[in-house]
């Protein structure tokens, strides 16, 4: 960590950290962000002269990193247009979830690699 001001730094806080071995654990601490990036996790005291653009009191509040839903719904380009207008409970339970539990992995490929631009 530099002595060079940060756009933000969150003192008092619970920080959600992890390791390289993504090993999760939550420190009693502050935080330190340049450019878009926790730069570091340390001890509050270790900033409180550090310059900044913002500073927020975290005392009772988790700060952990933006989360990006990454998962999607690509393979089920298999399933599109099966039972459409059904009410969505029905959809599910009645003809989603049981076709789904036979499709193989080859359709499953297949789905994904359809729903893939071209």
């Amino acid at each position: 960590m530099t002595d060079a001001p940060a756009d933000l730094v969150i003192t008092g806080c619970t920080v959600l950290v992890h390791d390289d071995q993504e090993r999760v654990g939550f420190e009693e601490d502050a935080a330190v962000v340049r450019d878009g990036v926790v730069e570091a996790v340390t001890a509050a005291s270790a900033v409180q002269h550090l310059a900044a653009a913002e500073r927020i009191d975290g005392r009772g509040q988790v700060a952990m990193p933006g989360l990006i839903n990454c998962h999607t719904h690509a393979p089920m380009v298999a399933l599109r247009g099966v039972a459409e207008g059904l009410p969505t409970e029905e959809w599910f339970n009645e003809v989603v979830w049981p076709v789904e539990s036979n499709l193989i992995e080859k359709t499953w490929s297949w789905g994904r690699g359809s729903s893939a631009p071209r």
